[in-house]
């Protein structure tokens, strides 16, 4: 799993990832964040889709805070990620 991910979803930040099998398992697109092809174009629209639709990406950002938090329940990992142990 990414680190990155993990990192995102603990700061209420929905995230943009690629389409490939590690980050489908971490990120429910456009539930939680995004997934798009690794090209620059597709990356840019994801961007401007959560620029243009800030409250959706803060909706997102709460989901995916509430899926990390779920997985992470009764342990200390979330807040040592966060530097707050």
């Amino acid at each position: 799993k990414s680190i990155a991910v993990q990192e995102a979803q603990a700061l209420s930040k929905p995230i943009i990832v690629s389409d490939c099998a590690g980050n489908r398992e971490q990120v429910i697109h456009m539930y939680d964040g995004m997934m798009c092809e690794l090209d620059s174009t597709k990356i840019a629209e994801a961007i401007m889709y959560l620029i243009n639709n800030k409250d959706e990406a803060e909706v997102m950002g709460k989901r995916a805070y509430e899926r990390i938090s779920s997985e992470f329940a009764n342990n200390n990992e979330l807040e040592n990620m966060l530097g707050m142990a």
